[in-house]
C-alpha cells in the first residue's frame, strides 16, 4: 500500500510556492484626491497608495505625487497624513508642491515608524496655500483603513 504523504505534501509546497494567500501579506490601499477652484484660483492633486506593512499592520507606507495645477497664482499645494494607531498615538509627516505651472508635481514616500499598535487609520489631507500668507485655501479629507 502507498502513502498519501509525498502527494499532501507536494499539494501544500505547489501551493505556498505558487502565491497562496499569505497571513503577512500587505494591504494596499490606493488614493487620488483633488481640490478645485471654489477659495482659489489653482488646483491641485495627489494620487498614491498606503500600504499597511505586515499581518501586524503595525506601520505603514505612503507613496505617491502631489502636484500644483496651473494657473500660477501664488498658492502651493500640500499633502499632509496622519497616522493613528490603536492605542491613541499618532505619527506623520506631509509633502508639498510649490512650484506653480512646473509639469509633473513632486513625488513622496514615507514609511511610519514600526509601533507596538496596529494602525487603525490614516487621514489625509489635501489643500492649497498661499505662499505669502501660508493662508489656507481649498481642501479635501480622506480616510483610509487597512
Amino acid at each position: 500500500m502507498r502513502s498519501r504523504f509525498p502527494a499532501v505534501l507536494l499539494a501544500v509546497a505547489a501551493a505556498v510556492l505558487l502565491g497562496a494567500p499569505s497571513a503577512s501579506a500587505d494591504t494596499v490601499r490606493p488614493f487620488d484626491l483633488r481640490v478645485g477652484t471654489q477659495l482659489t484660483p489653482g488646483k491641485a492633486r495627489t494620487n498614491g497608495t498606503a500600504t499597511f506593512r505586515s499581518a501586524q499592520r503595525n506601520r505603514v507606507t505612503i507613496r505617491g505625487l502631489v502636484n500644483d495645477i496651473c494657473p500660477k497664482d501664488g498658492y502651493g499645494a500640500t499633502l499632509t497624513f496622519t497616522v493613528f494607531f490603536r492605542d491613541g498615538s499618532h505619527t506623520g509627516n506631509g509633502a508639498f508642491d510649490d512650484a506653480g505651472c512646473r509639469a509633473g508635481g513632486k513625488r513622496y514616500a514615507w514609511t511610519s515608524p514600526v509601533s507596538r499598535s496596529r494602525v487603525a487609520r490614516v487621514e489625509l489631507v489635501l489643500y492649497e496655500h498661499d505662499q505669502e500668507t501660508m493662508q489656507i485655501g481649498d481642501l479635501r479629507r480622506r480616510t483610509l483603513r487597512p
